[in-house]
């Protein structure tokens, strides 16, 4: 297959519809053996170093908005068109699908917009199900993680650009109640530790590759997360993991994680009890029978094979077309 990729990312926005676009890529790599793959991104140049890191080359960072006409012109010589997007509009959905006879995949977190001929993927517990979750292809396959009896190791990660300060609250609260404990943050911009009276050491990772992101996750005891894509990351890891919404299509992934039995939810950025119940739900993980049984409960729910069995779906739904 000949394939282009509409979407979209940066700093401030972060990369999880990269992400998703590059392990949709990868999976149609595995399945149908396809090498062109024209990713077009309306992003900046950390979107590019994101796609280098994927493993994508030649990925061309443009407003696609305002190149309408060639974006379309381009999609005529496709096999396969993927959009992830939550800037594309109903009229270049409909364009495209024109051009391409439907054969679009476009994913889809909360029924944005009436989507024209095509598969229309949502790839969450709450939306297609936890059979069609996407991600990146190094947590496609993950080793056992080894729990251990007490808590040492605590990751946190929230994605995108805006929320140092709430990281370094975040760190301030943590430190200052568990000092002994080791802060892994995953920060794009760094960071500062807490004001004092850490024991632990506090280590920031910047720019880190999916296998770093990997790594992370199987030696931390628990995370905390903002709630978009890096969750469904940590519940194939078995990581348990303390939820922190930050926009409100958020909600879906961490309600219906915390209903499924993995998630821990301290609640929205905004709130100010929020560093409370985050204390509060690191209490409940202490236990290592607790940790053990969130382990349990995040690898049943992700599997890893989400990504190919979307583009088989969209094989299967294209066939004879």
């Amino acid at each position: 297959m000949k394939i282009m990729v509409l979407t979209e990312g940066g700093e401030k926005t972060g990369f999880g519809h990269i992400s998703r676009c590059s392990a949709l890529v990868h999976a149609a790599m595995d399945i149908d053996g396809a090498t062109d793959a024209e990713f077009i991104v309306n992003g900046d140049e950390r979107a590019r170093r994101f796609l280098d890191r994927q493993g994508i080359t030649g990925g061309a960072l443009l407003d696609w908005n305002r190149e309408r006409r060639n974006v379309v012109n381009a999609a005529k010589q496709k096999d396969m068109v993927i959009i992830d997007s939550y800037i594309a509009d109903e009229f270049l959905y409909g364009s495209i699908s024109d051009v391409t006879h439907g054969r679009m995949l476009m994913i889809d977190d909360y029924n944005r917009i009436k989507y024209p001929e095509g598969l229309v993927i949502n790839p969450s517990i709450c939306g297609s199900g936890k059979e069609y979750i996407i991600l990146r292809r190094e947590f496609w396959a993950v080793p056992d993680k080894k729990i251990k009896d007490g808590i040492t190791d605590v990751l946190i990660t929230f994605g995108g650009k805006g929320r140092e300060l709430f990281m370094e609250k975040t760190l301030d609260a943590l430190a200052g109640k568990y000092p002994r404990y080791n802060y892994h943050v995953v920060s794009p911009d760094g960071g500062r530790g807490p004001g004092g009276g850490c024991g632990g050491k506090i280590m920031f990772y910047g720019d880190i590759p999916a296998s770093g992101m990997l790594d992370l996750m199987l030696m931390c005891d628990i995370c905390v997360s903002g709630g978009g894509q890096t969750l469904y990351e940590l519940a194939r890891c078995g990581v348990p993991s303390i939820g922190i919404c930050f926009a409100e299509n958020q909600m879906g992934n961490i309600s219906s994680l915390k209903k499924a039995g993995f998630l821990e939810w301290a609640g929205s950025h905004e709130k100010k009890d929020v560093f409370t119940k985050m204390r509060g739900c690191i209490e409940k993980l202490g236990p290592a029978d607790i940790r053990r049984e969130r382990y349990l409960t995040g690898k049943s729910i992700v599997d890893g094979k989400g990504a190919k069995r979307v583009i088989e779906s969209f094989m299967k739904s294209k066939a004879g077309s």
